[in-house]
């Protein structure tokens, strides 16, 4: 595969004789996966304001609050996956690539890299928490429910709502 700065990848003329083409400088294709990379941790930083929004909002309950945050990280993971496709041809022919980088440049990705790499770890443990926190919320509403149709039957169990009541013991004696 050769890997061509703005297009994906696509496969080499392969002859018998001929050999694998080498990758495009690295200073054709690097600036565009840093800038790539930069966008992606933009995205993933906003995503991290959000998850922690969606936390605060899940600890004081606030439904209406939580349902746009969560409208609003469905409108950033959008944007996130463009820029996952962006990445694609890269990730790829990282071996190849990075093969072509001077070491300071191959540093600066790795660390471009790392950072996504912790943002998304962070993002997926508290996203975790969350799931946890408003699965116990969903169990202990689903007890309520069930404490709340035992009452009713303790209450059924006296009689019908709104029948008469009937004396059932009376004392005679007058």
């Amino acid at each position: 595969m050769t890997f061509q700065p703005g297009a994906h990848p696509q496969p080499a003329d392969r002859s018998a004789h001929a050999e694998p083409a080498a990758p495009a400088p690295a200073d054709a294709w690097a600036p565009r996966l840093a800038r790539i990379l930069d966008r992606q941790r933009e995205l993933y930083e906003s995503l991290a304001s959000l998850s922690e929004q969606q936390s605060r909002c899940i600890e004081s309950d606030s439904t209406d609050e939580l349902l746009a945050v969560l409208d609003a990280r469905q409108r950033i993971i959008t944007q996130i996956t463009a820029a996952n496709e962006e990445i694609t041809p890269f990730v790829q022919d990282w071996t190849a690539l990075s093969a072509a980088l001077t070491e300071p440049q191959r540093l600066q990705l790795r660390s471009r890299f790392d950072d996504v790499a912790r943002l998304v770890t962070a993002i997926a443990a508290r996203d975790e928490d969350d799931r946890k926190r408003l699965e116990e919320r969903r169990s202990a509403v689903g007890r309520e429910i069930v404490g709340l149709s035992r009452g009713r039957e303790a209450l059924g169990a006296y009689g019908r709502p709104g029948a008469p009541l009937d004396a059932r013991f009376q004392d005679r004696r007058a």
